[in-house]
């Protein structure tokens, strides 16, 4: 059985926990009702994206766990694990998203090899136009 981390939404539930603490606390009490929903609001959005970023972390972890090497649809064997990141745009602000990829293993070519992301279809994350 593959085992992920522990706490996977570790960072999640420490901005739940600090935005539930700010609520109880006698600050809030004496907020107006515009000013609690501002608080909410701003802390609740990061709490969001928090939730999202964790998500893809363990998606991440997913991969890895699962990664085996493979024949691409070019007949060559995939052996080579390699490891890239980048941010992506949410409703919720940016998080960071990696990927796993395998990748034809030559040591001595410095052309970039053949590569297959098994993530990618998965998340629908598209290349941008300048990205190689």
């Amino acid at each position: 059985m593959t085992t992920y981390p522990t706490s996977p939404f570790r960072s999640s539930r420490a901005r739940f926990d600090a935005l539930t603490s700010k609520l109880t606390g006698p600050e809030a009490a004496e907020l107006d009702h515009g000013a609690l929903e501002r608080l909410v609001e701003s802390d609740g959005r990061e709490l969001l994206r928090a939730l999202v970023d964790d998500h893809l972390a363990l998606r991440t972890e997913r991969e890895k766990a699962a990664v085996a090497p493979l024949r691409g649809a070019d007949g060559v064997l995939l052996t080579e694990v390699r490891h890239t990141s980048r941010k992506l745009g949410t409703l919720f602000g940016d998080v960071g998203v990696q990927r796993v990829s395998l990748v034809k293993h030559e040591p001595l070519v410095r052309s970039r090899p053949a590569h297959f992301e098994p993530g990618r279809r998965a998340m629908s994350v598209s290349r941008a136009p300048w990205m190689p």
